[in-house]
Formats: structure tokens, sequence, C-alpha cells
């Protein structure tokens, strides 16, 4: 019993999710929000400095990595997980998602105007983190996950 307690449970890998588009913005029309939100959070924090420049880079950052912001409502949802016992190590199993999915998503490469054929999905969430604070990257900005297509690995686990 204690050797059984001691093997490691499944770890989170991913979220995978369809939804139906509620509302396609671009990231220039979540400016202000964002540059709200992160107003606030620089003057929470004492012990570090922002770099330099950082709200400046935004018009920069969006025209660089361009895609939509989307405002969704989840139709299904799942949370994949990756066996690490030494019998199942490697495998992978579904499970109920995450009740606290945000609602807004980014979307590399797409336009209000031309959102691809799969907009509802399936999608798998990636967050991006970034070494910068606050962060260089749109998403980071926009404090969202990226949608990217699910990997076949994940094929067949949201249903």
């Amino acid at each position: 019993g204690t050797l059984i307690s001691l093997l490691p449970d499944p770890a989170y890998r991913a979220s995978l999710l369809t939804f139906d588009v509620l509302r396609c913005e671009t990231p220039a029309q979540r400016t202000a929000e964002a540059l709200v939100h992160w107003d606030k959070r620089v003057a929470a924090v004492t012990w570090s400095t922002p770099r330099p420049g950082w709200k400046d880079e935004f018009d920069a950052l969006a025209a660089s990595d361009p895609g939509v912001v989307l405002t969704v409502k989840i139709t299904k949802l799942a949370s994949v997980r990756e066996n690490r016992r030494p019998w199942n190590k490697g495998t992978f199993v579904a499970g109920p998602g995450r009740p606290d999915m945000p609602e807004r998503y980014f979307l590399r490469g797409a336009s209000c105007a031309g959102l691809p054929a799969n907009a509802g999905g399936p999608w798998m969430t990636k967050d991006e983190p970034s070494k910068q604070w606050p962060p260089d990257t749109i998403s980071g900005l926009l404090n969202l996950l990226t949608l990217v297509p699910v990997p076949p690995a994940y094929s067949g686990f949201l249903k």
C-alpha cells in the first residue's frame, strides 16, 4: 500500500475544447483593457521593475504576430493527462476539463473576416510564458491562452 501511494499521479498536459464563437476582435481592440490590467499589476509589484518601453511595444507586437481575440462559449472540454507509473508511462487519458476555463483566447494567424472553417474547434490551449515582465508576446500582454491545433496523440479525447 505504501509503495502504491508513492507512485506519481497522472500529470496535466493540455486542455482540449470546442466552442461557439460569440465575438471576434483584433488585439488592438483589447489594448485599453490590457494596459489597465498591466498598469495595476506593475503598480502592485514592488520587487521587480517592468521592462522599459513595454507599453510602446503593444502595437508592434500585435502587427508582428497577427491574430484575433475570440470570446467563446465552450461546448466541450477535456483535460489530457499523461500517466507516469512504470506500467503505463507515456500513455494519455482524458478527464473532465477545468471548471475555471477563460472565455477569451488568442488565435494566431486568423482574421475576423476570414475565421477558419474549424473556428469552433477542436483546439488545444497553450500558455506562452515569457521571460520578460510584462510579457513580450501579444498573447501574454493580452493575458490570453493561445489556441493551437490538437496534436495526433490527443485526437479522439474530445467526444
